[in-house]
């Protein structure tokens, strides 16, 4: 059973982690940090997403109440692109996002053997 200071934690790493996203997702690109690959990006940040997520509200499974409201997230930073100069609306960001979500299940099993540190 977590304890409230560890769920206390994971909730500020969360808004931190969305306020950083947020940030990063709506400046311009050029201000940017060298280009790598962006579909990577956006997998690892909404996967990091789905585990802060899940860290902070560790009282109810993982399922579309967690799924769909980071994804609702990514949508929204996208719509926001679409008004920044040298930045779009990108339909495979947010499939990127949205595989991110995805894998986390999966990949939480896989983790939760190897590092005591996800265990709840």
């Amino acid at each position: 059973m977590p304890t409230a200071a560890r769920i206390l934690l994971f909730r500020f790493a969360l808004l931190t982690a969305l306020l950083v996203i947020g940030y990063l997702g709506t400046t311009p690109s050029e201000l940017l940090l060298p280009e790598t690959n962006d579909k990577l990006k956006h997998l690892a940040a909404f996967l990091l997403l789905a585990y802060l997520c899940d860290a902070a509200f560790p009282h109810q499974p993982w399922n579309w109440r967690k799924f769909l409201p980071l994804l609702a997230y990514g949508l929204l930073l996208e719509c926001i692109q679409h008004f920044i100069p040298n930045r779009t609306f990108s339909l495979a960001d947010l499939a990127a996002d949205a595989v991110g979500l995805a894998f986390y299940p999966i990949l939480r099993d896989l983790l939760m053997k190897s590092f005591s540190l996800l265990r709840n």
